[in-house]
C-alpha cells in the first residue's frame, strides 16, 4: 500500500444542467506529499474539494482513497 497514491482521481467530470464545473481531471496524491489547490473565483477548487471528500458525485470518473474506490463505500 506504501506505493499507492493516498488520493488519485481519473478523468473526472462534474456537471450541473449545462454548467460544465470538472473536466477530465486526472491527479495523483503521494502519500505524505502537501498539496495547495490555486486558481480564479468560480474555477471549481472547492468543488473539487467537495467531490473528493465524497460530499458530491461526480458525474463520470473515479476517485481512489488509499486503493479504494470512495463512490463504492458507505457512509
Amino acid at each position: 500500500r506504501e506505493s499507492l497514491p493516498l488520493v488519485e482521481t481519473q478523468d473526472l467530470f462534474l456537471q450541473f444542467g449545462k454548467q460544465i464545473i470538472l473536466n477530465n481531471i486526472s491527479i495523483s496524491i503521494p502519500r505524505g506529499q502537501t498539496v495547495a489547490i490555486i486558481g480564479e473565483s468560480g474555477c471549481g477548487k472547492t468543488m473539487l474539494l467537495k467531490t473528493l471528500v465524497g460530499l458530491i458525485r461526480p458525474t463520470r470518473g473515479t476517485i481512489s482513497f488509499d486503493g479504494q474506490d470512495i463512490q463504492a463505500l458507505n457512509e
